[in-house]
Parts: structure tokens; C-alpha cells; sequence
């Protein structure tokens, strides 16, 4: 069973720029790593020890799976347009996706709720720290 609950966040002026840092560098990290897949021609093994930014190792691991996944839709429609049979499929041109929307997915494992507060992992003055943020749950 899934639960989705819309929650607003209310967070200070430091943690709104410490959570925008954070959500660029989660898409900067999907693109080079996307980008790196691209490069080689093929998926490669990666862990979040292997992914250099400044984020908790589990939104570099979310962003590794998230990179995967855009790399694999990538090499589907390339597949498809090379073995397609009619001269205009043949010379379509296939791009690579590139992420540009903030957002960054943190799942059950690595964040918490407490009464009038959401608590997750960002990276704060040089390592992870739960961040406890002001936030008012909007429908359940």
C-alpha cells in the first residue's frame, strides 16, 4: 500500500538555500552521470561512494537509480530508431535527455515526521545531518 501526504514546508532562509543547493546538485549529478552513460555507450556500476557532490550518500544513490533509468528510456528509443525500416525512422534524430526541474527524492528510509516538522538528510557544513524543518501537513 502506498500513502501519499501532501506536506508544505515552511523552512528558514538558511535551510531554503542549504534544500536548493541540494536539489541542484541532485539533477547536476543525474545529468553527468547520464551523460558519463552516454559517453560509454553502455551502463556502468556505480555507487555512491563513486558519485563526487555535496549530498547525504542516500540522495547520491536515489540519483544513481534515477540516472539508470534515464539512460535505459535513451537506449530504448535509439534501439528502436536503428532498427526501425523506413529511411525517415532511420534518420531521426535521438536526444539525450537532459533533467532541468529541481527535485531531489528522499524515501521512507531516510526521513521522518514529527508533529509540525519533516526531518530528512542535507548536507550541512561538510556531512549529513537529519535536518529537522517546519512543515504543515496538508492533506493525508
Amino acid at each position: 500500500m502506498k500513502l501519499t501526504v501532501q506536506v508544505k514546508l515552511m523552512p528558514t532562509m538558511e535551510q531554503e538555500s542549504i534544500i536548493k543547493e541540494t536539489l541542484d546538485g541532485y539533477i547536476r549529478t543525474v545529468n553527468d552521470l547520464v551523460a558519463e552513460f552516454v559517453m560509454l555507450g553502455k551502463l556502468k556500476n556505480r555507487t555512491s561512494a563513486d558519485v563526487k557532490g555535496s549530498m547525504p550518500s542516500a540522495l547520491k544513490a536515489q540519483a544513481i537509480r534515477d540516472a539508470r533509468s534515464v539512460f535505459q528510456k535513451y537506449s530504448k528509443e535509439l534501439f528502436k530508431v536503428r532498427k526501425s525500416t523506413t529511411p525517415e525512422e532511420k534518420t531521426k534524430l535521438v536526444k539525450v535527455p537532459v533533467l532541468r526541474k529541481p527535485v531531489a527524492i528522499w524515501n521512507n528510509q531516510n526521513f521522518s515526521v514529527r508533529e509540525g516538522h519533516l526531518a530528512f538528510p542535507l548536507w550541512v557544513n561538510g556531512k549529513a545531518t537529519k535536518t529537522s524543518i517546519k512543515a504543515v501537513v496538508l492533506e493525508r
